[in-house]
């Protein structure tokens, strides 16, 4: 009995060394084609986590420079408090009672 798969006979199946031969070029595109698809995601995934914390850091560093001031002095100047109704002494606010 042969074991190679193939007696020579013609209808009878390739050989499974054959079969391997023929698919291992399939599975080798695959493969290649699998890590650079992962590499491509990889690389959106950190130029995306880059990008938000590029943007974490730019607006926290504009929040702390209105907060602390031009060049790190307060901010100073004449202002004034405008309401639609003067404040009652009930502690509402001057906003009506419900």
């Amino acid at each position: 009995m042969n074991q190679g798969g193939s007696s020579g006979r013609p209808g009878q199946q390739s050989p499974q060394w054959l079969r391997y031969l023929a698919l291992f070029p399939l599975v080798v595109g695959a493969a290649v084609f699998s890590v650079f698809f992962l590499a491509a995601a990889v690389f959106l995934f950190l130029l995306t986590a880059v990008g938000f914390g590029l943007r974490l850091w730019w607006v926290r560093r504009r929040s702390h420079t209105a907060a602390s001031g031009v060049h790190g002095q307060p901010l100073e100047g004449e202002f004034t408090v405008v309401r639609d109704k003067p404040p009652d002494h009930d502690g509402s606010g001057g906003w009506p009672r419900r």
